[in-house]
C-alpha cells in the first residue's frame, strides 16, 4: 500500500499479498527511520516489541545471572485508583525516563519510570466498552491510543490533553486492541472483531491531524479481487481481525500484519 497521496489506492491495495495468516503491504519509504527504532532498545523501550521488527530484545545488561535472584519491587502504583482495570495486556513504552501505560478501561497514564509518580492520566469522558488493550505508540510529541470503541486518539505527550480523535470504524462488533505504529508522519493501526463478525482492517492516519490516508480491508468486498473465492456471502461474516501491532521494515517499505 502506498502511503503518499490523500485518496485510497484501491488497485495497490488489491495487490497486497497474503502470506499464510499474515499480509504484507507496501508503504512509502520516503523518510529515514529513527535508528533508535530499528536497533535493539537500550535505556528507552520506545514501542511495543522494542523496535519496528518486534524483536523484544534489550541491549541492557544490568540484570544477569549473578543478580537476578536479588530482584525485588522498586515501586507499585494503582493505575485505576481502585476502579476495575480490565485486562492489563499492554507493553509499557519508556522514553526519556517516562513510562506510558494503557489499561483495559481505555485509560492512559504517564509515569516517572524511576519512582512511579503519575505525571498525567487520560480517561475518556464517556464510559465505553472495556477489555484488553495492548499498549500505545509514542512519537511526534504525541501518545497514540486505539480505544476499544473504535476510536484512535492522539494525546499531547507532555500533558495528556487530547489533540485529535478519529473514528476508525462504525462496524458492529469491531474494536481496537492492538497498539499503533508510527513512521514518517503516519500512524498505522488496525481493527479487530472477527470473532464478532466484524471485518478486519488496517489503516494509515496523518499524525498531525488524524486524517485517514488509506485503509485496507483484510477481507475482500463484493467488488474486490478474490471475492468470488468466498462461498456465497460468507465474506460478509467478517474475519481477518488485526489484534496485534504490525511490524514495519522501513528499508523495504513494507508493513506486516
Amino acid at each position: 500500500m502506498r502511503l503518499h497521496g490523500t485518496k485510497r489506492r484501491r488497485g495497490t491495495l488489491r495487490r497486497a499479498a497474503a502470506i499464510g495468516i499474515s499480509a504484507a503491504a507496501v508503504i512509502a519509504a520516503t523518510g529515514a527511520a529513527n535508528p533508535e527504532w530499528t536497533a535493539p532498545p537500550g535505556a528507552d523501550f520506545p514501542m511495543t516489541g522494542g523496535n519496528y521488527w518486534h524483536q523484544r530484545y534489550s541491549a541492557l545488561d544490568g540484570i544477569n545471572t549473578s543478580n537476578v535472584a536479588t530482584l525485588g519491587a522498586a515501586w507499585l502504583v494503582g493505575l485505576e485508583g481502585g476502579r476495575p482495570g480490565g485486562q492489563l495486556e499492554g507493553t509499557p513504552v519508556v522514553i526519556d525516563g517516562v513510562m506510558y501505560v494503557s489499561t483495559g478501561t481505555r485509560a492512559v497514564m504517564a509515569l516517572d519510570a524511576a519512582t512511579g509518580a503519575i505525571k498525567w492520566r487520560y480517561r475518556p469522558a464517556a464510559d465505553g466498552p472495556s477489555g484488553g488493550n495492548k499498549g500505545v505508540a509514542v512519537a511526534a510529541g504525541k501518545v497514540f491510543l486505539g480505544r476499544r470503541d473504535g476510536v484512535l486518539v492522539a494525546l499531547d505527550q507532555r500533558t495528556g490533553d487530547v489533540v485529535w480523535e478519529t473514528r476508525l470504524t462504525d462496524e458492529p462488533g469491531a474494536y481496537v486492541s492492538a497498539p499503533a505504529v508510527y513512521h514518517d508522519g503516519l500512524v498505522y493501526i488496525g481493527t479487530s472483531g472477527g470473532d464478532s463478525g466484524a471485518r478486519g482492517q488496517m489503516g494509515a492516519y496523518d499524525a498531525q491531524s488524524g486524517r485517514e490516508v488509506w485503509k485496507f480491508y483484510t477481507i475482500p468486498g463484493a467488488d474486490d479481487r478474490f471475492a468470488d473465492t468466498w462461498e456465497g456471502d460468507s465474506y460478509k461474516n467478517g474475519g481477518g481481525g488485526v489484534w496485534v501491532s504490525p511490524t514495519l521494515d522501513p528499508e523495504l517499505g513494507m508493513i506486516y500484519m
